[in-house]
């Protein structure tokens, strides 16, 4: 009976020629210690092997090699010997200086086998319960294998935290990642205790906040002279009891006029003041664009009426019904790229927005993008429009409303803005500053 491991031969009592049994066993220990193969994939036997050269045979062998797979081939006085592997026998690589490792059924790389499901590890450091893998290096290189490289940081749930932290002497000083809900952040700290948010996006809107300031539209400056107010004053400071006046910044043609519909004024009874109840329309869209715990307060402003005149210029035709526009803005140069957002109500006929015109490079309609002149009825209440548009070539245009109306057709305007770039604002924005906000 051979031994149970490498299934040498034994030497029977009184056997003859014991010689004989123990040269085999010395051939297979010759073989099976400290196993180096030359290469693990040939199916059949090389033609000049080198004496005490080894294989490992690969699947399908045939000739010399015929049924043979997975045994280790050696070249031995002459003629081949073939070894079964056991499970656990490990073969060095001469081509390439790798390992190979036998499972009981095949030979596997030792990386696929024997480094899967490690519970620790540490490379030139002491990996414990907490820092399951653990580098000690000058540096760590992720590279490719090919095309792309990405390393994934994966939680279990929105309030867990994927981050990555830098410290100093093992006290944090930022924080970078997603760090109890899913708005990317990045956090600092001067102590390791006290944190302060330096940047957030927010994963619904994609607006940017810094030190808690919403960078998309806080920072943002409007252009025109009269914000959302539709007056002629030059200070919000004396506002409290100044009337309608249209603003400079629109210019009427063919009879169109504009005029006041209603005014929002902070002291309402509507939210617990004193002074008379808003206009419906200019109440219902406070309501749309401020949460009910700050309807109250706020700046000042007009909802203002237009009524198109006896014609329209620029005109289209949708559904049989003629659209153009009752009003431009006065001349004026412009930035390369700017941003145009108003709340506009249809009142006695639809209204249509121009979002296919060649100027409006997006338009969004309550958010939502749209790249077709777009209908609003009457029907739909007041609607935020927000236009990323260009001038022409020489820097001006007289239609970045693009708001067009049938002859004679009434709407309401409020709180328009225009500001420097293309900026997505949002549904709940009202009256942006400018340089007459505060006087």
């Amino acid at each position: 009976m051979p031994s149970t491991n490498l299934n040498l031969p034994y030497i029977a009592p009184s056997q003859a020629q014991k010689h004989v049994t123990h040269n085999e066993a010395l051939r297979a220990l010759d073989a099976l210690v400290h196993i180096s193969v030359e290469t693990a994939s040939l199916s059949i036997a090389p033609s000049t092997p080198v004496e005490g050269s080894r294989y490992i045979v690969a699947a399908t062998p045939s000739g010399s090699w015929a049924g043979q797979q997975n045994a280790i081939a050696a070249w031995q006085d002459g003629g081949w010997q073939f070894y079964a592997p056991n499970a656990g026998f490990i073969a060095h690589l001469r081509t390439n200086g790798g390992f190979l490792v036998f499972d009981g059924a095949f030979w596997l790389p030792w990386a696929t086998n024997l480094l899967q499901g490690l519970t620790l590890m540490g490379i030139n450091a002491t990996a414990d319960s907490t820092n399951r893998l653990s580098v000690k290096s000058d540096a760590v290189l992720f590279d490719h294998n090919g095309s792309s490289a990405r390393v994934k940081l994966n939680k279990a749930a929105s309030p867990q935290t994927a981050s990555l932290l830098f410290q100093n002497a093992y006290s944090g000083r930022a924080e970078i990642g997603l760090q109890g809900d899913d708005s990317f952040r990045l956090k600092v700290t001067t102590d390791g205790t006290n944190w302060r948010d330096a940047l957030t996006a927010d994963p619904a809107t994609g607006l940017i906040k810094t030190g808690g300031v919403d960078l998309s539209t806080a920072n943002l400056v409007n252009l025109l002279p009269d914000s959302g107010r539709f007056s002629g004053n030059a200070s919000n400071n004396s506002y409290l009891g100044v009337s309608f006046s249209a603003p400079s910044y629109l210019a009427p043609q063919s009879g169109t006029v504009i005029s006041a519909k209603g005014k929002s004024i902070y002291d309402s009874i509507d939210y617990g003041g004193a002074a008379a109840a808003l206009d419906p329309t200019v109440k219902a869209l406070l309501d749309s664009i401020r949460a009910s715990n700050g309807r109250r307060y706020g700046i000042e402003w007009f909802v203002a009426r237009i009524v198109a005149g006896t014609s329209v210029s620029e005109t289209v035709l949708i559904n049989s019904v003629t659209y153009g526009l009752a009003f431009q803005n006065i001349f004026a140069s412009l930035p390369r790229r700017f941003t145009v957002a108003y709340y506009v109500r249809a009142v006695t006929d639809n209204l249509v927005i121009a979002a296919n015109h060649g100027l409006a490079v997006r338009t969004f309609i309550d958010g939502n993008l749209v790249t077709v002149a777009s209908v609003i009825t009457p029907a739909d209440g007041w609607k935020h429009i927000c236009i990323h548009g260009t001038p022409n070539p020489h820097f001006f245009s007289y239609r970045v409303f693009q708001l067009l109306m049938p002859v004679a057709g009434e709407a309401l305007l409020a709180m328009p803005s225009i500001v420097f770039g293309h900026a997505d604002i949002p549904l709940d924005t009202g009256v942006m500053m400018n340089s007459k906000l505060f006087g």
